[in-house]
């Protein structure tokens, strides 16, 4: 068939003319139906598969810091298990990037003696960029709860280290979290008569204990972040007004602040935890404020809490939140009760519209209830999402609760030669820029005249640039670039 030349279209009739532009926007209708088709095949989260089929797992309640992320691409879980008798050991794994690798078990070690029953539980974890990791959790050998570790420095795992004695009170709900070059703890303790939360560090050893909140009210429910700067923050609930109300304290490096009020609800607030990508900060939990468990968001500003943004439709149940950052977005998973074993979701919330862009089940079991997902994003841009089932029908007579695992792999974001490969943005903690690939880039930042305050090479998926680099007022400029291009930035710096 000879084929149309330029010329030849004026003398085509107008039925055909139409035939031929229909057929012509057909197929570029099909092809970006087709592209748009890949690429939200690898945008989708995977099937749930059990990678811990062998005994009664347990994760800590809300915020449990059970699973944690390096920057070698491993994903690291921490558990205790009761597989062995009525009585918790502690178990750990470790996601390369292919296949979950078993790698440690009961961390205890062994003691002789009356009145000890290996009771080992609540672990927590924090795990350095090079995959370094220290372990903590509660141990019952005194007839009253205290705090035990392990430091793993990627050969052997240390002797047993003792976190707290004093032998005459409960020590419980530890929380890990690796910043600032120290392993980070928080806990709560009931040595005073009420229980507050403590605050200590690790670095070759632990440093002296700080009771953070010195109150004479119960203070529970503990989580932590720190600022890749230094700075802490913890949030607690304590009672107001006869209900479980939610609060803050900071450490800039002048001392802990006093309480910062997040929410006083007229209800029980619930599952506190901190999200934050080292620059925006939110706090999430629940409270049953319409009669149902419902779901809130609140952000940090310099000073103070925005308030709260109710994130659920109040006709169900939320039970078990927990968040990540990603570009600047908050993902939460949680667990509705809208069915009788309960339903996991996952959501993405955008603070600057303030709207749920996605909502997604991710998981559902017919014959086993979901309970304590904890969520983590690796270095790769994957998030990893585990949870437990207790199955009512198990294969062993021990074997109940089990460890599933789904994962939302990360999407390259392609961008034309005009688009910038990053997105960057201001915060009141300071200046980050998040990449869209998994290239590697070189940061420099400097003054206006010329001299060079600040150099990063080698940065992959994130860097923040915090108020040590950009330490007054002032107008900057930033030079980023890899091997095939350059961008520019301004920054007008306000803090």
């Amino acid at each position: 068939m000879e084929k149309f030349k330029v010329e030849d279209w004026r003398d085509i009739d107008k039925t055909n003319k139409k035939d031929i532009l229909y057929n012509m926007i057909r197929k570029i209708f099909l092809l970006i139906l087709f592209l748009l088709t890949f690429i939200s095949v690898f945008s989708q989260w995977t099937s749930p598969v059990d990678i811990w089929p062998y005994s009664m797992a347990y994760f800590q309640p809300n915020a449990a810091h059970s699973l944690v992320s390096d920057t070698l691409g491993n994903v690291h879980i921490a558990w205790y298990d009761a597989s062995r008798d009525a009585y918790g050991c502690i178990k750990k794994t470790r996601f390369d990037g292919t296949d979950w690798i078993y790698t440690s078990s009961i961390f205890e070690d062994s003691f002789e003696g009356t009145g000890y029953y290996a009771l080992s539980w609540m672990p927590t974890l924090s795990v350095e960029p090079d995959g370094k990791c220290l372990l903590v959790w509660e141990d019952y050998r005194t007839s009253s709860f205290e705090l035990y570790g392990k430091y793993f420095d990627n050969m052997i795992w240390s002797s047993q280290i003792t976190v707290t004695n004093t032998f005459d009170s409960y020590t419980w709900f530890p929380k890990l979290y690796f910043a600032d070059e120290r392993h980070n703890l928080v806990f709560i303790d009931d040595s005073s008569g009420y229980f507050n939360v403590y605050y200590t560090y690790f670095d070759t050893m632990f440093q002296t204990k700080v009771d953070i909140t010195d109150t004479n009210q119960n203070c529970i429910s503990p989580d932590l972040f720190v600022y890749p700067d230094g700075e802490k923050s913890v949030l607690f609930t304590t009672e107001f007004n006869g209900s479980q109300a939610l609060y803050n304290v900071r450490n800039s490096g002048a001392g802990w602040s006093d309480f910062i009020k997040v929410a006083e609800l007229s209800s029980n607030i619930y599952y506190p935890n901190i999200i934050s990508d080292g620059a925006d900060e939110y706090a999430i939990f629940t409270s049953e404020l319409s009669g149902v468990s419902d779901l809130f968001i609140s952000q940090f500003s310099k000073t103070s809490w925005s308030g709260y943004t109710i994130l659920s439709d109040t006709r169900s149940n939320i039970y078990n939140p927990a968040g990540v950052m990603q570009n600047g977005k908050v993902r939460i998973v949680y667990v509705s009760d809208e069915n009788q074993y309960g339903n996991l979701y996952s959501i993405l919330y955008n603070p600057s519209t303030k709207e749920i862009e996605e909502k997604t089940l991710l998981a559902s079991h017919e014959h086993g209830y979901i309970t304590l997902p904890q969520i983590v994003l690796d270095s790769r841009g994957d998030i990893h999402v585990v949870y437990i089932v207790n199955d009512d029908t198990p294969i062993s007579p021990t074997q109940t609760n089990d460890i599933w695992w789904v994962r939302l792999p990360h999407t390259k974001i392609f961008s034309t030669s005009k688009e910038k490969p990053y997105i960057a943005s201001m915060t009141y903690k300071g200046y980050i820029i998040s990449f869209n690939d998994e290239e590697s880039y070189n940061v420099t930042v400097m003054d206006k005249a010329g001299r060079k305050i600040f150099e990063k090479n080698d940065v992959v998926r994130q860097l923040i640039i915090t108020n040590k680099e950009l330490k007054r007022n002032d107008i900057y400029f930033m030079l980023i670039e890899n091997k095939n291009s350059k961008y520019g930035e301004k920054i007008v710096w306000l803090r």
